[in-house]
């Protein structure tokens, strides 16, 4: 596969993450909880106090633009 075409399925499968569920899997990992069953990623991210929410998500996006970057300088490896 030529780079080119490296990018273009990198790119499009960077784009279909979803930030609330990022968010949501990141908040989980780093408070070692579990979201109740059957509640989605929106539902339990609304839970929270809105300024969290709002930090939670600043550092999400930050984190799809770094992975976004990556893939656009995307090189061959050895």
């Amino acid at each position: 596969m030529n780079n080119d075409k490296a990018k273009q399925i990198g790119t499009k499968h960077i784009t279909a993450i979803d930030p609330a569920e990022l968010a949501c899997r990141i908040l989980e990992a780093s408070m070692k909880v579990k979201r109740p069953p059957g509640k989605s990623a929106r539902q339990c991210l609304d839970d929270l106090p809105e300024q969290d929410r709002i930090d939670l998500m600043r550092g999400v996006t930050a984190a799809m633009e770094y992975w976004r970057e990556c893939i656009s300088q995307m090189q061959q490896t050895n």
